[in-house]
């Protein structure tokens, strides 16, 4: 729930992120890591559907390179900044696994 003109900003991890594909995979692109944590792992085409009904101010894929344990790892996020069109109302429903 929001106040009307509120602008949502969303980050998400997307496919080519380094840890995609590490742990079970329980769905497409969701994986259950060994510290029993889910992670989806969005791709932009998921996140275009998601946000159809919303004005998309900006659009980026952000990508980090962190060194680890001397190792250099990719960690990508996609990042929406995003008004709800005017007289739309908008559900976005997320799923708890257990």
């Amino acid at each position: 729930v929001s106040k009307e003109n509120a602008i949502l900003v969303f980050e998400a991890f997307t496919t080519g992120d380094f840890r995609y594909g590490k742990g079970v995979e329980i769905e497409r692109n969701t994986f259950l890591r060994g510290n029993g944590i889910y992670t989806h792992y969005f791709t932009e085409d998921e996140l275009n559907s998601l946000f159809k009904e919303w004005h998309i101010f900006e659009k980026n894929i952000k990508r980090v390179e962190r060194k680890i344990f001397g190792s250099i790892y990719k960690m990508e996020t996609l990042v929406f900044i995003a008004k709800i069109n005017k007289n739309k109302k908008v559900f976005i429903h997320a799923r708890h696994y257990e």
